[in-house]
């Protein structure tokens, strides 16, 4: 009769841990689920950010640009001829401008455990494009 009721008794505790098995399985599945679906959310939010900043970061290049090119006209139209050392400045600016371009084409490409690192370097190239100029047209006087 012990026998019998240990028996029962066994059966019963595989039976409840074998539940208990089976919801900690479910459970663990839905956590896996719900972290999956955070992770594949917060690659779209990198990416929507990656490709905004890029977005941002082709704008300002392009006002740069603009800018470079307004600066160069007016040293022609004022002289007839740029200086060679204006020259050399200008050349460095557009120097400086094409490799933040092809920063910013390769900041498309980049993995997101490289991205955050790639903007804080072209944020701060594009900075120091943009305090170049401001030397420059200073320096000559043309703001």
């Amino acid at each position: 009769m012990l026998r019998h009721i240990f028996t029962i008794l066994f059966t019963g505790i595989i039976v409840v841990l074998g539940a208990c098995s089976a919801e900690t399985q479910r459970k663990a599945g839905e956590v896996d689920n719900q972290i999956e679906r955070t992770v594949e959310s917060a690659k779209e939010d990198v990416e929507q950010t990656k490709a905004e900043f890029i977005a941002q970061a082709h704008q300002k290049l392009d006002e740069l640009n603009n800018d470079i090119q307004e600066a160069e006209n007016r040293l022609r139209e004022e002289s007839g001829e740029i200086e060679e050392e204006a020259r050399k400045e200008l050349n460095n600016l557009k120097e400086q401008r094409d490799l933040i371009k092809k920063d910013i084409n390769a900041l498309k490409e980049t993995s997101q455990e490289n991205w955050e690192t790639l903007k804080t370097s072209l944020q701060a190239k594009i900075e120091s494009l943009k305090n170049s100029y401001n030397n420059f047209v200073e320096d000559l006087k043309l703001g």
